[in-house]
This record gives structure tokens, sequence and C-alpha cells, in this order.
């Protein structure tokens, strides 16, 4: 895309692993010769890998290798969450990209960073395989509960694909101006080829199975926690994303930046929330 930001392009070709129901998953690997501890970075909703390469970017300056990949059905991934199994699937590919990471290394876990929407499989996730697995979890806006919602005809067409069995597909219901007040990084995403505009009734029956589960894993929850909010997420919804996290028994550390809309290195507070970052990942490395 020769529209890209500045900050986004020249992003590594992705290599391929294998997921365990058979595809290739695309990842973007950023200091593969970087002695430090592997960081696995998920994507949200609508976007993929592309859109995160300043985390991943920062994430390796800082001596730790960043592994970011493309969710079945997102991005160039070549699976399909509409057929698979769904939720199970996901945590599967979460396990592979991570081999992956861990593969020739010192290490035996990785730091697991959930933007968006991948916050729910990266909670599940570390609840289910930390801390032997999962080192520490970073949740960057999180997009656990959302404001966001189907309109009455979309609403009943999910239904009536989950009652008959058919297969539909419905429009995702966000829009660019959401996700930055840079209007760079909105015409970004509205140019972008690659965003997820619609999402099947199976995904969507998935997306509410796996909330249903969110209380219960925000208990387990046994490996150090860093909690990045926009102050101004017109998508998560922040005062019960931040009761259910004020369950997590683990150490936590939380930080909401003023005036950001949803993704924080689209913002103009970009630069305070690497810097937070920083000093997480550092800490997490002296211990």
């Amino acid at each position: 895309m020769s529209d890209l930001p500045p900050a986004l392009r020249d992003a590594p070709s992705p290599v391929w692993v294998d997921a365990p129901a058979g595809y290739r998953i695309p990842v973007r690997r950023f200091g593969m010769d970087l002695p430090g501890r592997p960081v696995v970075l998920l994507h949200g909703l609508q976007s993929h890998s592309g859109w995160f390469v300043q985390s991943a970017r920062h994430v390796s300056s800082l001596g730790l290798p960043a592994h970011a990949f493309d969710r079945c059905g997102s991005g160039v991934n070549e699976g399909n969450c509409d057929a698979g199994p769904g939720l199970t699937g996901l945590l599967a590919e979460i396990d592979a990209v991570a081999d992956g990471a861990l593969a020739g290394t010192d290490h035996d876990s990785v730091h697991i960073l959930g933007h968006c929407f991948g916050s729910i499989p990266a909670l599940l996730y570390a609840s289910e395989h930390g801390p032997d697995r999962v080192a520490s979890l970073v949740l960057a806006t999180p997009a656990l509960y959302t404001h966001t919602d189907l309109p009455g005809h979309d609403k009943a067409r999910v239904l009536w694909s989950l009652l008959t069995g058919r297969p539909t597909r419905v429009p995702v219901p966000l829009f660019p101006e959401q996700f930055s007040e840079r209007g760079e990084f909105v015409e970004f995403v509205r140019k972008d080829p690659l965003v997820l505009q619609e999402v099947s009734a199976r995904f969507l029956n998935e997306v509410r199975r796996a909330r249903k589960q969110l209380p219960e894993a925000a208990r387990r929850l046994d490996v150090p926690l860093f909690i990045a909010m926009a102050g101004g997420d017109p998508i998560c919804d922040n005062p019960r994303n931040r009761r259910l996290l004020k369950t997590v028994p683990a150490p936590t550390e939380s930080h909401e930046y003023a005036g950001a809309r949803h993704i924080l290195e689209f913002s103009r507070q970009r630069a305070a929330f690497f810097e937070d970052l920083s000093e997480w990942f550092r800490s997490r490395e002296a211990e």
C-alpha cells in the first residue's frame, strides 16, 4: 500500500507457521536475533498484524523479538474462522505462534500483547497457560466489552442463521473515525484493502461464548498484567472492562491516555504509551 503512513511502511513480509487445523498462519517477525523473551502480538477485530508495526518495532527496540500474526479469516491468513473449531482454533493459533517464537531460544515462556479484540483470546490464553507458558500479559485498549452493537435487522439475520444452521455474514459495525483522532491513520484504515468488513453469525456466537468465559479467566490470571486504555475510546466499554480487570489477583499496572480514541499507536499519546510499555517490559525482564 503506497499510501501507508510513514510509521507503517516497510513491515517485514510474513513467514508462515503451520496451524493445528492444517492451514498456515502468517507471522511478521521483528528482531529475530535478539536474546530477550519473545512477545506475541494479537490484533483487533477489523485489523491485522500490519496495523501494529509500530508496537512490534518498539518491542524489538527493547531487545525482545516480536511476533505479530494475522488471525484466521483476517489479513492474509489462509484459515477460515467460519468453518473451523472457532475459539478453540484461535487459541491453538496463539499456541502455534508461541511455539515458533520460542524455538531456538533459551526461553520457555512468552509475553502476550493483545490489542483491541485480541485482548479476549489473549486473556483466555494467558489465564489457561500462565505462568509456565506466559510470562506476562499486556492488554492495549482491551475490547473485552464494547459499546458497539449490531442494528436490529442484522441481529435478526444472526439469530436466523444460528437457528437454521444456514451461514450468513453481517457488516462489522465499526467506522474508521473511531480508531484514531489523527487524519493520516483514519485514512489508512479507510483505504486498507485487508480491513475485515463482514463477520459470520458463527463468529459472533463464538465471541459471545468467549465473553462468558472472561470473568473466570480474570479471576484465574496469575501472571503480571499491564492495562492500557484510551481515554476517548468510542469502541471499548472502559468502565465495565475496569470492573472485570479489578478481579485479577495478579500484580496489575493500569494506564489511561487522555484524548486517544482507540488504537494508542495511532494516537497523539503514542509516545506516552510506548514509554510506559518500555518500563513494563524492562521490569518484567529484570525479575
